[in-house]
């Protein structure tokens, strides 16, 4: 028997506690990686930009577009995993029309 078909008040509100805490650590989680991801991909420009200027002795237009190019690859990087999370939603979503499931 589900958590609505009980019809106990106490019982809802404390499942909807649980869920609030649940989305509370996800969020947080997902604060720790995004930031430990634009750390780690801030490096990688500086790297780049090291790398440019001790080995290639790089002009200032080739210094412009290491950065250029190096930023829009941490946007990339950093956009990933909504884009997967969108996805994965999308075939959760074609699983069930395909069984069926949403017309209960």
């Amino acid at each position: 028997m589900g958590i609505l078909e009980q019809r106990c008040a106490g019982a809802f509100w404390l499942h909807l506690n649980r869920l609030l805490v649940f989305e509370v650590r996800i969020s947080d989680t997902e604060a720790v990686l995004y930031g430990v991801a634009f750390v780690v991909l801030t490096r990688l420009i500086l790297f780049n930009l090291l790398f440019a200027e001790t080995t290639l002795s790089a002009t200032v237009g080739i210094i412009l577009a290491i950065v250029s190019y190096s930023w829009e690859c941490v946007e990339s990087a950093l956009v990933l995993p909504t884009t997967l999370q969108y996805w994965s939603r999308l075939c959760e979503i074609e699983k069930r029309l395909e069984s069926g499931g949403l017309t209960k």
